[in-house]
């Protein structure tokens, strides 16, 4: 194998991490749901209507994190930015995700930006 001068490492290094990167991003479990002010939902994205198997726009959002969690406390005082880990019920379980907060772009509105981590009935991988 002939020696790599550092140069060419290192190119080749980024190149395969930006590989990696991609790939990653490709399979990554992410979603969106769209709230209202009120909490209802209003949108959300494919994956995330597939993976939750039922159709939650118009249903407040208690009715996926639960109505007296934590995590509803801080959507109702609309806290943006990192929520923490929650648990989503789902019809056949439970599936966990880390949860963000944040300005949808109609002001009155707001994104929950999840990256789904675990499930105890459903794969979360989209490569599948």
């Amino acid at each position: 194998m002939p020696e790599l001068k550092p140069k060419e490492l290192t190119s080749l290094l980024l190149e395969a991490r930006a590989h990696h990167c991609r790939i990653t991003m490709e399979i990554l479990p992410v979603g969106t749901i769209c709230l209202d002010r009120r909490g209802l939902i209003e949108s959300s994205d494919e994956w995330t209507a597939s993976l939750l198997e039922q159709n939650i726009c118009g249903e407040h959002i208690s009715a996926l994190v639960g109505a007296n969690s934590e995590t509803l406390r801080h959507l109702e005082q609309d806290r943006l930015g990192y929520i923490g880990r929650v648990r989503l019920r789902i019809r056949d379980g439970i599936v966990e995700a880390a949860m963000v907060l944040a300005p949808a772009i109609e002001m009155h509105k707001r994104t929950l930006n999840l990256i789904y981590t675990t499930s105890e009935s459903t794969t979360t991988d989209r490569s599948e």
